[in-house]
């Protein structure tokens, strides 16, 4: 999709993946309690503009405990990768 000749056409295949992921992404439980005794697993992602985080745990199921996010500052913007 990032080439310049790409033509994309939206299709019910499509619409049901939209439909299916809004669903799975606003139904409960979004967010679980900790369990101590089941490991921590942390994905981190990061762009030039912004910084993400996800603590999870994984039970028979990988969930989620806590999101985080950052936009940079302008100032931030400048920073050499390993400094953002």
């Amino acid at each position: 999709m990032l080439t310049k000749d790409f033509e994309f056409s939206w299709n019910p295949d499509c619409r049901l993946a939209i439909e299916t992921l809004k669903e799975k992404i606003s139904e409960a439980p979004i967010l679980r309690g900790l369990n101590w005794k089941l490991p921590f697993h942390i994905s981190i992602d990061a762009s030039d503009a912004a910084l993400g985080a996800i603590l999870r745990q994984k039970d028979l199921i990988c969930y989620s405990i806590y999101y985080t996010s950052k936009n940079l500052t302008p100032t931030k913007l400048n920073y050499t990768v390993t400094e953002k």
